[in-house]
């Protein structure tokens, strides 16, 4: 891992992550320096990480994913050109940290690579994801990075390697805290699509109120349906509850909006 540990700092970003760094930092032991950005943890997240003697923990106060991402790149003293861009409940295999290290991005000619998703649930694999491959390794000088509600996104202007092996995602969080996420995320999801109406076919079938059930049924079947036993169920439960709280804003939106104009309320519609 020569070259990669020469050319890459990873950057992990973390908030309460005590039930997932360890995985992810027992993946980096490769690296010469992790940088950690921590959004003012209250659990174990940062005792932890300074079990690691590669780990360089930062505290900087959350505003957004992708000002927190710009923090880790203009305030995080990178000595290297190239970031590679985890989340805490991600976990390089040696698989893929071999081919990073062989693959022609690191020699020059390319300013990002292109990482496919294989996502467990509890340590159990499943067969497939909606997960798409994401850019997570880029040259620190070329990256663009953009910012909405929970999701961040890294985009270069310049050539793109493709990696064959799969990044892991494999969070442990608990139940609740999932549910508290998911929560915020489709208040937030939910006031975009209200203030400038659906952006794609997605938030289309969402203000439709169709998005759940088919996005469940996707989702399970992606996920393997049957041959991945529980946890394809409980990925579509996941997937079933994420959307139905964003149709639901949708919907009681819709619904507060006709009782304020003075018409009734739909036959059938119950708030109980």
């Amino acid at each position: 891992m020569l070259r990669l540990r020469s050319h890459v700092t990873p950057v992990v970003i973390t908030f309460n992550e005590e039930l997932n760094l360890r995985r992810c930092l027992d993946s980096l032991r490769w690296a010469k320096r992790v940088l950690v950005v921590d959004s003012a943890s209250t659990d174990g997240t940062r005792a932890i990480a300074e079990t690691y003697q590669n780990a360089d923990f930062r505290v900087n106060r959350f505003e957004s994913f992708g000002k927190q991402w710009k923090f880790a790149l203009e305030h995080g003293q990178l000595d290297t050109d190239f970031v590679l861009a985890l989340d805490a409940d991600m976990i390089v295999p040696p698989e893929l940290s071999a081919e990073l290290d062989d693959s022609p991005v690191l020699g020059g000619g390319f300013d990002a690579a292109l990482v496919p998703f294989e996502m467990r649930l509890w340590g159990v694999p499943l067969h497939g994801t909606l997960y798409p491959p994401d850019i997570r390794l880029f040259r620190a000088s070329a990256v663009r990075i953009g910012d909405r509600a929970q999701h961040h996104s890294f985009a270069v202007d310049g050539p793109v390697y493709r990696c064959k092996h799969r990044l892991i995602h494999d969070d442990r969080k608990t139940l609740d805290r999932w549910i508290q996420n998911q929560q915020k995320y489709s208040q937030i999801e939910a006031t975009r699509i209200m203030g400038s109406g659906p952006a794609n076919l997605k938030d289309r079938l969402r203000a439709a109120a169709v998005m759940p059930p088919l996005m469940a049924a996707f989702a399970y079947l992606r996920a393997g349906g049957p041959l991945a036993g529980k946890a394809a169920v409980r990925y579509a439960y996941e997937r079933l509850v994420a959307e139905s709280l964003k149709s639901m804003r949708l919907i009681e939106n819709d619904l507060a909006i006709a009782a304020r104009d003075g018409h009734s309320t739909p036959s059938g519609v119950s708030r109980d």
